[in-house]
């Protein structure tokens, strides 16, 4: 049967042998998406049967329209198929319902497949023959259409108005699971437009209904999206409840498709969580199940999503490998935001990697794409005020033209002059009304960018300060010094790393330093120490500010031996492969310092005072592999450290000092 050719994909999803609950999960799915798949392959089979009969041509038309519609979302292109036929029969016998019904199917088949300008197309026609008809619910559906095409080709107002149209008419109709799809889909748009609260509003009024109706297919589809926003909040807890209950209905319905959206959410998750191996697993199961499909927004996102993942993960060659693909499949296909995003992620790739002139070149393309979306919403928005005006001001100069020709000369002329005036008055107020209407969506709009422009720059500055010292700086526009009296400083820099960068090229220089550099920040992220900054080859940072630690010292060592374990660690794998590798001093010493920003542009959080002089002493007077620290560190950590005395060694400007190797922890 062909639903039962998706099992190996939903089964690759599950860890099998982590332990014997995953056995039996596993072994319960498998029997009831047998069971739904059986019975999904006996309502087709016996729709397929009554093909073989002899029926009338309206009969038939119907029999292939809803073959088509039962396929459109798993088999979109055997639906197109269906479609096509009853479309043709239809045509022939002059059957004009079954004209307007299979446009429709055949616009949503060619949606689910990635193909939106053809849908678009489809969906004009659609609208046409239900016209005709005079068919609203109809009309709604293609309404519906049109919105999902607008919102794949980033034109969320557009999407938004449709879809709205589409909603009061299937409100005045009462067709409840008909209002719960518009709900589902306004939902959608609210959370690309990061409208979180309304998003969810939306969503839940689409998933009570669907839950109402025992409607599986549309709860399972709910359920996802409203995972989908809570993840864009960062509440992955939540995000995971909902996405597990929506894969629970998925696998029940059989819904390949589903199951795919199930993996892409997760895998997000998880990139976000930073454990990207386990993201990039779960991405490449979407992927595959997506070129099964052939649906091709779908494979665009899933190449974006995995060469996003392998550039975060610092694998550039295969981020820029799949990029490159999703950046193809979108142009061909015209998904914008798809392009947008691919050349977004290539600029940052490419920076990364030390290739500004292709950074530059993918940067400038990004945009000209967010200025075309910027001149054609502009655009498209003037050309409908105008139409508005003109059909407006038409049918008022017809009405007065009729009123004219029942009066007589003199009563027409007066009449007319006073109809004027208050038709100028009436225009004037009508435009006006519009184009504040017009001003004030353009107002919200921008306010909406300006918001998540302004979200990304504190972004931004929260990589560069500590979240304080950003804090104060975004409310009063500065920052003010402060003095710590109790810190401890660290310093590491590379031994003999002139010599080997006469050995790398710079770019494996530079993919080495962010390596090693990627792995400190970590590591001291952990611990709650605060990075200052690198200079070259070295790598200074601080424990206990901006907020005072008593633990401070002690944080800053287990920091240091960390570092250094990862290093020997990473030399044996190196020495293994026969290449070059790092190895580091790294010195700390424990007073009071000065910290604060300095300067008014590409300013840095930087701290000053002797403390920091004589950390890096430490440093210069360390040993490869050692954590070297000073007697005042010393007098902190001693009973949560064994420490080897070194004596007193003879610093310059110093003068004789006692120092110790930090040996292991206590």
């Amino acid at each position: 049967m062909r639903f039962l050719a998706n099992y190996y994909v939903i089964l690759s999803g599950e860890r099998i042998m982590k332990n014997l609950l995953n056995y039996a999960t596993i072994l319960l799915f498998i029997l009831g998406f047998q069971r739904s798949g059986l019975f999904a392959q006996t309502k087709l089979e016996s729709l397929e049967q009554q093909l073989e009969q002899n029926l009338s041509s309206e009969d038939r038309i119907r029999v292939l329209n809803e073959l088509a519609e039962n396929l459109k979302r798993n088999y979109p292109k055997s639906a197109f198929r269906y479609g096509k036929q009853a479309y043709e029969l239809s045509q022939i016998k002059k059957v004009q319902e079954g004209t307007a019904s299979s446009l429709v199917i055949m616009g949503d088949s060619k949606w689910n497949q990635g193909y939106y300008k053809e849908a678009y197309t489809f969906y004009e026609e659609g609208k046409t023959a239900f016209e005709e008809l005079g068919d609203s619910l109809g009309i709604a559906s293609t309404r519906h259409g049109f919105a999902i095409v607008d919102w794949r080709f980033g034109n969320f107002p557009k999407a938004l108005e449709q879809e709205f149209k589409a909603l009061m008419i299937r409100e005045r109709n009462g067709d409840s699971l008909l209002m719960a799809d518009s709900y589902y889909w306004l939902g959608i748009f609210h959370t690309d437009l990061t409208h979180f609260e309304e998003a969810l509003d939306y969503l839940r009024r689409s998933l009570r209904i669907a839950k109402s109706y025992e409607d599986k297919q549309r709860t399972a589809n709910s359920l996802n999206f409203i995972g989908r926003a809570w993840r864009k909040q960062e509440e992955y807890g939540r995000a995971l409840e909902a996405h597990n209950e929506s894969l629970g209905y998925y696998r029940e319905l059989g819904d390949s498709l589903g199951v795919s959206d199930y993996f892409n959410n997760v895998g997000s998750i998880y990139r976000r969580e930073k454990n990207y191996d386990e993201a990039l697993k779960y991405f490449f199961r979407a992927l595959e199940i997506q070129e099964k499909l052939n649906d091709q927004e779908g494979i665009a996102d899933g190449y974006n999503d995995i060469g996003t993942t392998y550039m975060q993960k610092g694998s550039f060659d295969e981020s820029i490998t799949y990029l490159k693909k999703a950046l193809d499949i979108s142009q061909r296909t015209g998904l914008k935001d798809d392009v947008r995003y691919a050349y977004a992620s290539l600029s940052a790739v490419y920076d990364s990697v030390g290739d500004y002139q292709n950074a530059y070149f993918y940067q400038r393309k990004l945009m000209e794409v967010k200025d075309s979306i910027l001149d054609q919403k502009k655009n498209q928005a003037i050309a409908e005020l105008v139409k508005d005006h003109e059909e407006e001001t038409r049918a008022q100069k017809l009405k007065l033209l009729e009123l004219n020709s029942s009066r007589n000369q003199l009563l027409g002329f007066l009449l007319l002059t006073a109809l004027l005036l208050s038709l100028v008055f009436l225009i004037w107020m009508i435009s006006r009304s519009r184009l504040q209407s017009k001003l004030n969506k353009e107002l919200s709009r921008k306010n909406r960018i300006i918001e998540i422009e302004k979200h990304r720059s504190e972004e931004l500055l929260l990589n560069i300060l500590p979240k304080e010292t950003a804090d104060e700086l975004m409310m009063h526009g500065k920052a003010k010094a402060r003095s710590h009296d109790e810190v401890s400083v660290l310093f590491s820099d590379f031994v003999g790393f002139t010599k080997l960068s006469e050995e790398l090229t710079p770019h494996e220089l530079v993919t080495e330093l962010h390596h090693c550099f990627e792995a400190f920040d970590r590591i001291i992220e952990k611990y709650g120490v605060e990075k200052i900054k690198t200079i070259g080859d070295a790598y200074m940072c601080v424990s206990g500010l901006p907020a005072n630690s008593t633990q401070h010292a002690v944080n800053m060592v287990k920091a240091g031996l960390e570092m250094q374990e990862f290093l020997t660690n990473y030399k044996k794998k190196r020495l293994e492969q026969k290449i070059p590798f790092f190895e580091a001093r790294i010195g700390i010493h424990s007073g009071p310092v000065v910290a604060g920003i300095v300067g008014i542009r590409k300013f840095s959080y930087d701290v000053w005072g002797d403390t920091v002089n004589m950390a890096a002493r430490m440093e210069d007077h360390g040993a490869v592999g050692k954590v070297n620290i000073s007697q005042a560190t010393y007098e902190i950590v001693q009973n949560d450290f064994l420490c080897k005395h070194r004596g007193q060694i003879d610093v310059k400007h110093k003068g004789k000092m006692d120092m110790y190797f930090v040996e292991w922890v206590i």
